[in-house]
């Protein structure tokens, strides 16, 4: 069973996320684990509510970032953004992390 300590590890600024592990807590059945790891993300100002200046992923037009219920979470790194994109090197989809201006 996964942990929260299995995605999100380290403290203040050496904050390490696991994005295999945090793709598979985005998939599966724990709803409050997932909810629970992206609000820390978002507080620790790794995702954020906001496009304005941070990064989404592009793949076959569509915006393919992780989402807080019903809002796309953002990425505030372009390696965090590079990182998580890699779940997808397996599929269809050619996904490629875009600086958002709006």
């Amino acid at each position: 069973m996964i942990k929260f300590e299995d995605c999100i590890k380290g403290k203040g600024k050496n904050i390490e996320v696991d994005w295999n592990v945090f793709k598979k807590i985005e998939e599966g059945r724990n709803t409050e684990l997932y909810k629970d790891v992206t609000s820390s993300l978002i507080n620790l100002g790794v995702l954020s509510l906001k496009s304005m200046e941070n990064y989404g992923l592009i793949g076959e037009g569509l915006l393919l970032n992780p989402k807080d219920s019903v809002f796309d979470l953002y990425f505030t790194s372009k390696e965090d953004a590079i990182e998580y994109a890699k779940n997808y090197d397996e599929s269809n989809y050619s996904v490629k992390p875009i600086k958002l201006l709006i």
